[in-house]
């Protein structure tokens, strides 16, 4: 239920992004600042294709790598985490590894578990980002100015603001996983 609900959320975003971007453009791509559209020429089929795509395609991701296999992991290994660092050691690894080993020198990862985590993250991820492209592009449509001035500014900034953003919710996914693991 909850994988199906945030899927519900991310389509209604994308959603929300195309329906604003044509909003803001009159019709037009020409506020668009996607690279779909800057770089690869993309017209309304081709980002109504991506995007059917995409929520298609982290469906079936969500679906392959799913929690199941991550809560069995945590609870196989719950007598020996005492620790943060022992939660990602054992989740990612199965074995006990220093801080710096794990930081460091780290082989054997569990790409299931990574997988999981980075599609849970990704989908948070696009959808806080989807929130910022509507919120931008309504403001366009309204009064001709973005949240950020100058036409490609804001699509760096969102960029390098996407990749904190993901680290975070990666680690806060991490960390409120061992939060109720050691309850």
């Amino acid at each position: 239920m909850k994988k199906h609900f945030i899927l519900i959320i991310l389509t209604i975003c994308r959603i929300g992004d195309l329906y604003s971007t044509f909003i803001a453009g009159g019709g037009t791509l020409k506020f668009e600042t996607s690279p779909l559209v800057r770089k690869l020429n993309f017209n309304w089929f081709g980002l109504v294709l991506f995007n059917l795509l995409l929520i298609l395609g982290l469906f079936l991701l969500m679906n392959k790598y799913s929690e199941n296999y991550l809560t069995k992991k945590e609870y196989k290994f719950k007598e020996y985490i005492n620790s943060f660092s022992d939660y990602l050691s054992y989740t990612y690894f199965s074995k006990k590894l220093s801080t710096k080993e794990l930081l460091i020198k780290a082989k054997g990862i569990d790409y299931k578990v990574f997988i999981h985590i980075f599609i849970v993250t990704l989908i948070k991820v696009i959808i806080l980002l989807s929130f910022f492209a509507i919120t931008n592009n309504l403001l366009i449509a309204f009064n001709q100015k973005g949240l950020l001035y100058g036409f490609y500014s804001k699509t760096f900034i969102l960029a390098y603001f996407s990749i904190i953003i993901a680290f975070l919710f990666f680690i806060g996914y991490s960390v409120n996983r061992y939060r109720k693991l050691i309850k």
